[in-house]
């Protein structure tokens, strides 16, 4: 999947949510589309960190690239996550963070 392809796919499903949505309700959208393949993973760590630098704008500095490719590790971290069951309900989160100092 080009550049392109996979952006233009991205930014529809984006467009397709209701105005709404909650940034983690996207996210959520995004990561099952994902999850299904529909958005075909690269086969490689070098191709996919090559997919999110060129990704970025000509001007883009190396903290761009560092943070790009960080917050990519950090989405298939979470997306295997949720795969493997290792998540904590909205409610817990909530009743967590009230409880805190």
């Amino acid at each position: 999947m080009s550049n392109g392809t996979a952006k233009t796919r991205i930014l529809s499903i984006v467009e397709e949510q209701p105005d709404d949505s909650s940034y983690d309700e996207i996210l959520h959208e995004l990561a099952l589309i994902h999850t299904r393949h529909e958005i075909k993973p690269m086969s490689t760590v070098k191709e996919q960190a090559g997919e999110v630098v060129g990704a970025l704008s000509e001007r883009a500095t190396w903290d761009d690239v560092m943070y790009a490719i960080y917050v990519r590790q950090k989405i298939e971290a979470g997306i295997k996550d949720g795969e493997e069951g290792n998540v904590v309900e909205q409610d817990e989160v909530e009743r967590r963070f009230a409880s805190s100092p």
